[in-house]
């Protein structure tokens, strides 16, 4: 797997986005979003673990950048052990916190995908353990939606982020985006 490219994955879901801005202004963009996202970090760590996928990559993840958890047993023993489950829960700090609540579920229920913003299929070492929803595109939509309900009819555990994006921080603190009904269809 090579680096990401964030122009390209712009292109494939914008195209000609940034045919519209001078040449310096696209760079300026890319390289703010570049440095947002920490994408050399990611480069990196996807680049040094290439070889690992699913929760094996997660796993060498937590370990590259030293994150670890703390959960009881009385926490886990709410987590059914088997048939379809639906988790609804925000991520207030990003991907690592979406990544703990992954592998928290994980070790209870192998089975567990998220429902996650399709840009996210561009780390090939997480497509296992993802479900991807294009906002965008209807035509895309409705086979996504047949994953996803596929999933559950497989009795598997399925991780919605209903508010689709990470929190943000505003005059009354930080606070979830509207969240949207994806979980309630399927519930």
């Amino acid at each position: 797997m090579g680096p990401i490219n964030l122009r390209q994955i712009v292109e494939a879901r914008r195209p000609g986005y940034f045919a519209r801005f001078p040449q310096f202004i696209t760079s300026l963009l890319i390289f703010s979003l570049e440095f947002l996202i920490c994408k050399k970090r990611i480069d990196n760590i996807m680049q040094h673990h290439a070889d690992k996928c699913g929760m094996d990559f997660v796993d060498a993840v937590f370990e590259e950048l030293d994150i670890s958890f703390l959960l009881s047993n009385k926490d886990l023993q709410h987590i059914p052990s088997e048939g379809k489950l639906i988790i609804v829960a925000n991520h207030p700090l990003g991907g690592l916190d979406g990544l703990v609540i992954l592998k928290a579920i994980h070790q209870v229920r192998s089975d567990v995908k998220v429902v996650v913003n399709d840009v996210l299929m561009a780390l090939d070492n997480m497509h296992e353990l993802f479900l991807p929803y294009d906002i965008f595109s209807k035509r895309a939509q409705k086979r996504q939606l047949a994953a996803i309900h596929q999933s559950l009819q497989n009795d598997e555990t399925v991780l919605f982020f209903p508010a689709a994006e990470v929190s943000r921080l505003g005059p009354r603190g930080i606070r979830d985006g509207k969240w949207h009904y994806g979980p309630t269809y399927f519930a």
